[in-house]
């Protein structure tokens, strides 16, 4: 056997819906098992073929072929058989299909439960079956699955397990081995005789469907699988090519842009399984890259949504907390101005315009001495307590200059928030020490928050220079940027923010390397995203962090890690900026070691753009200056 197996695991996801498993076909965590958004529903799924389960014991092959399928070959005493899952909205499908005659044996473990919830004594659920259709009910919520061939005995069995005991005895970290006992129920078991060659299917719902949706669904399910793989290559080819990263990276990125979002109700999620929530710091970090991917409705949506959880000019930092960071609003802002110059949309802008208008009078509330004043833990660092912290300055700077560009636009006062944001951009020099940017405007720390000015582009050259540096010299390993430089006296190597890399971080990094010139060094990181950080425990996908001694932790596929790309490819290795409200774009003269092609949807047409190395080609006619070139559309 493979022992990489039994080091990965995989998610299969769509619309909030999803399979969380191992890669051995083990479900060997509390986090294993169905989903849908915040609600488990199935802890397991067992086969028995003749007399042998099919286990992590006689896997033999495991393939990832999208965010909504992937196959599981075992080899038995008796043969081998293939395991097919794919995942649609609300339903999975699974089959299986012997190259034997066999008699198959099915059990599915039931734990109906919130994504907090452990075990519960006294735990009943209702059972109804007619048919080749189960369903199973607790209070509100229902499960049922539906199957081809043979018979559904029931014989209900109600137990407790332990599933992250096997997470645990395979040394993977404590998120996975949270030895929290879970509720099992077991309803019944399927009974089928099965001919060489001969397929069982098995669907997962988690509603009550009708009978004409279940036919539908299970007759298009390959086909849907097969239409998954070819959405995320045209968006890719229509997207573009490059030499700075291996194109199956970017087919990768699209399929995990595709993975974390719920367009039907517009959200996007912040990693499987333990971040399956509306993370509006992480969705909207992620949203500016639906644009460029030509999805401007979906990012108007997420706007939409998560206007509607202001509070005071506040923004929480999920659709359920009470928490209100201080930089989630000013993202949110940045996004705004990014929809409107990716669409020309300034009717959305003045429809919302009392709403954005609270979220800066409330950034204004907290002005002390031309800087914004956070105060404990109210930036992404949310494990540390914090104060003038320099992300936070950095980020509405950028939020008020943008805006203050639209205010302009439409006729409004404008020249209070520029004042305010050129004073932000200047004060940033307040946190400039030997050699580094500090942490927070009076403790000299030397953490990775200085790279978000460098990719913000707050910084002068001479500065960003010095952070950049100061990557080269203090914050860069093997395995990407670590969250507080190894020369800095807090630096851990266990710290969740003392030294952790975060991978969202080091794509910060290579974006404000390559802004700035830095070619080499943001290649050099991007590299490191894509051979190193990629698929180093979640096929197709980025950990939350990894320690500094390469060993991947946390949530194992975060959204953040790598769906931030193609925002980044366009505004910082590339220097496009669209504002189609004054039919421009700009292009950024700069970046011409970089060989890529772009393709831009406009609503004048499409426009193709040719970084070859030494100069920029087009379809269109390009007006070039000293600093860029500009299309008028």
């Amino acid at each position: 056997m493979d022992s990489l197996l039994d080091k990965k695991v995989n998610v299969i996801s769509r619309n909030g819906t999803f399979l969380f498993r191992f890669n051995n076909g083990a479900f060997g965590s509390k986090w294993c098992g169905i989903w849908e958004k915040t609600t488990k529903f199935v802890d397991y799924f067992a086969f028995k073929m003749n007399e042998d389960f099919l286990s992590d014991e006689n896997i033999s092959d495991f393939k990832f072929y999208n965010s909504g399928f992937c196959s599981y070959d075992y080899t038995t005493r008796y043969g081998k058989i293939t395991e097919e899952d794919i995942c649609t909205d609300r339903s999975v499908f699974i089959t299986v299909k012997p190259d034997f005659d066999c008699k198959m044996v099915f059990e599915t473990g039931v734990n109906i439960r919130d994504r907090s919830e452990n075990y519960v004594e006294s735990k009943l659920y209702g059972l109804f079956q007619k048919d080749k259709k189960v369903q199973i009910l607790l209070n509100n919520k229902g499960l049922m699955f539906t199957f081809d061939k043979g018979e559904f005995s029931k014989s209900e069995y109600y137990g407790i397990h332990i599933p992250g005991k096997y997470a645990k005895e395979k040394g993977f970290s404590k998120y996975f081995d949270d030895s929290q006992p879970q509720n099992k129920y077991v309803p019944g078991i399927i009974t089928a005789n099965l001919k060489k060659g001969e397929e069982f299917n098995l669907s997962f719902f988690t509603y009550p469907a009708d009978d004409e949706t279940i036919y539908r669904n299970s007759k298009n399910r390959k086909r849907y699988a097969v239409d998954i793989s070819g959405i995320i290559k045209a968006a890719a080819t229509a997207y573009g090519s490059s030499t700075a990263f291996d194109n199956s990276f970017l087919l990768d990125v699209i399929d995990a842009m595709y993975s974390y979002s719920n367009f039907n109700d517009s959200e996007i999620y912040a990693g499987f399984p333990y971040f399956n929530e509306f993370w509006l710091r992480d969705a909207l970090l992620i949203a500016p890259s639906f644009l460029i991917l030509n999805n401007p409705d979906f990012v108007k949506r997420i706007l939409l949504h998560t206007i509607n959880l202001i509070h005071d000019g506040k923004m929480p930092s999920t659709s359920s907390s009470e928490l209100y960071p201080l930089d989630v609003p000013a993202i949110f802002l940045k996004d705004v101005s990014d929809y409107v110059a990716y669409t020309g949309d300034i009717d959305f802008f003045r429809s919302n315009y009392d709403n954005i208008m609270r979220i800066i009078t409330y950034a204004r509330s907290r002005v002390s001495n031309g800087l914004i004043h956070d105060k404990g833990r109210e930036t992404w660092m949310d494990s540390k307590d914090r104060e003038f912290s320099i992300e936070i300055q950095a980020l509405w700077e950028n939020a008020l200059s943008a805006i203050s560009g639209i205010l302009r636009k439409i006729g409004q006062d404008y020249l209070g928030l520029l004042e305010l944001s050129k004073t932000l951009r200047n004060n940033i020099n307040l946190y400039e020490r030997e050699g580094f940017l500090s942490d927070q405007l009076s403790r000299d720390i030397n953490s990775c928050n200085q790279i978000f000015p460098l990719y913000l582009g707050s910084l002068s050259k001479n500065t960003a220079n010095k952070v950049i540096e100061n990557i080269k010299a203090n914050m860069i390993s093997e395995d990407g940027v670590f969250s507080m430089a190894k020369n800095d006296p807090t630096f851990s190597i266990n710290g969740y923010h003392d030294g952790q890399i975060w991978p969202f971080i080091s794509c910060f990094a290579a974006g404000g390397s390559y802004m700035y010139g830095d070619s080499n060094l943001g290649e050099k990181i991007l590299n490191i995203v894509s051979k190193r950080n990629l698929g180093s425990q979640c096929s197709s996908r980025i950990n939350e962090i990894i320690q500094p001694d390469g060993k991947p932790q946390g949530c194992p596929s975060q959204a953040w890690s790598m769906c931030c790309l193609p925002e980044i490819i366009d505004r910082c290795i590339l220097g496009i900026r669209p504002d189609i409200l004054n039919k421009t774009i700009t292009i950024d003269k700069k970046n011409y070691a970089v060989k890529f092609k772009r393709h831009l949807r406009t609503p004048m047409g499409q426009i193709d753009l040719e970084f070859d190395g030494k100069k920029l080609k087009s379809n269109v006619n390009l007006e070039e200056t000293a600093d860029n070139f500009k299309i008028l559309l």
